[in-house]
């Protein structure tokens, strides 16, 4: 595999409907480590800072409702 050539998508970008699985979670009254895995570092080097704190907002806002 080549690694470089992974691209892990952010919340929204694909096919995977957030608002389920956060449902699901609180249904069953989940409160434990949820971890994130989304690409986040351009070519250059440099971070995408508002697209990985768009994601993070999501997910804290789904996880207060």
């Amino acid at each position: 595999m080549d690694w470089k050539c992974l691209k892990a998508l952010h919340i929204g970008e694909g096919n995977i409907d957030f608002n389920k699985f956060f449902t699901f979670l609180r249904s069953k009254r989940y409160s434990d480590t949820i971890t994130v895995e989304s690409t986040s570092m351009m070519k250059d080097g440099s971070i995408e800072i508002e697209k990985l704190n768009r994601s993070l907002d999501h997910i804290y806002g789904k996880l207060e409702e």
